[in-house]
């Protein structure tokens, strides 16, 4: 069963596998995975938005308001001090200045931490994260 987002500026429902790794991969068993329970995402499970740009946000809205998780399972991480102060205020989220910092947020195989960064600056950002990640899920949002 895949789960359904709303995207926060456009309202376009996408699917799960669109966003790219908030499930985890298929595997030879029908075991459902241990992260979403039909249509929703479990309480256990918590999402780390690496890099909080439009992208990002766009998804932490669209999660709230369609209530598929609650603000107490995200973090994120922006440089600037004003758009963290912005995505605090606006979503009742924590947000970081460290991207290490927000990836050990959640530890354990209920955690997904989701780069969201432009090309340029993945590699800054991986050199960031370095030791940050245990047992998480990565993707990257494209």
């Amino acid at each position: 069963v895949l789960t359904q987002f709303v995207c926060g500026y456009c309202r376009r429902k996408m699917a799960s596998n669109q966003i790219s790794i908030l499930k985890r991969p298929p595997r030879k068993s029908n075991i459902r995975s241990t992260m979403t329970k039909g249509n929703e995402i479990s309480a256990k499970t918590g999402l780390a938005f690496i890099g909080c740009g439009v992208m990002a946000e766009s998804m932490i809205a669209g999660l709230l308001r369609e209530r598929i998780v609650a603000a107490k399972q995200i973090v994120a991480s922006h440089p600037r001090r004003d758009r963290r102060e912005e995505l605090k205020k606006r979503y009742g989220i924590k947000v970081f200045a460290d991207n290490g910092a927000a990836a050990k947020a959640f530890r354990g195989p209920h955690s997904v931490v989701l780069l969201c960064v432009k090309p340029q600056r993945m590699e800054a950002v991986l050199a960031d994260l370095a030791g940050a990640l245990l047992h998480q899920i990565v993707g990257r949002v494209i």
